[in-house]
């Protein structure tokens, strides 16, 4: 599977940056859709608090799946993305598949010398607070700490917060919503993407989710638009 299968199509390089051009999936990025959709995907219950409804449950599946997908061929060339856990890092195609895209928090310098930095990068600030892990290099590990912080995103409505980590208090998840894969990565249990990707597709065919590859057999998308 080549990057362009999890990405987007390769367009060429950025004349003022040098960055890849990739093509844009038509939808846009995953947090426009969330915007857009919260109140049908994280309807209100009497406890007060917000949760994926059941119905999106298999289409948060298949992003999960997805963005593991992705990871597993860019780890693969040795690269490490350090912004999954941004829904501005997705994209989706028209049929609400999921592509990670790059360089959202990066920092260049354009044609005119002057250097741009974002500040929503702060991958600096996950590696202090990732204190169970003994080395704080970025690798693979930091993306699926992200992926996890993605996913409890996408299932509850609530970002992380940096606290959470620094005292390993660690907010508790459904196994429906793949919550003990979701602390096992903030945990730093997991080594690989595709050994995660592996055990996530084997637990969701133990509940009868009929998975092909990184999607869901079947899936009626069009009900989701």
């Amino acid at each position: 599977m080549s990057i362009a299968d999890v990405c987007n199509r390769y367009r060429g390089r950025d004349p003022a940056t040098g960055f890849p051009l990739l093509e844009k999936a038509p939808l846009g990025p995953l947090c426009w859709y969330l915007r857009r959709r919260d109140s049908a995907m994280y309807p209100p219950n009497p406890s007060g608090s917000s949760s994926i409804a059941p119905e999106h449950l298999h289409l948060v599946y298949r992003w999960a799946l997805q963005i593991l997908t992705a990871l597993s061929t860019i780890h693969s060339k040795e690269m490490i993305h350090m912004d999954v856990q941004s829904t501005e890092s997705c994209r989706l195609r028209e049929d609400l598949s999921l592509a990670l895209v790059g360089f959202v928090g990066s920092s260049f310098w354009n044609l005119r010398g002057e250097r741009f930095l974002d500040s929503s990068s702060n991958w600096e600030t996950r590696l202090e607070t990732s204190n169970s892990w003994e080395h704080k290099v970025p690798d693979d590990k930091h993306d699926l700490y992200d992926w996890a912080s993605i996913v409890y995103r996408l299932m509850t409505d609530h970002c992380t917060s940096d606290d959470m980590f620094k005292t390993k208090d660690f907010p508790k998840l459904e196994d429906e919503k793949l919550g003990g894969f979701v602390r096992r990565c903030w945990e730093g249990e997991y080594e690989k993407a595709s050994d995660l990707s592996r055990d996530v597709v084997a637990y969701l065919r133990e509940q009868g989710v009929d998975v092909e590859g990184d999607d869901i057999r079947g899936f009626e998308y069009q009900e989701f638009l």
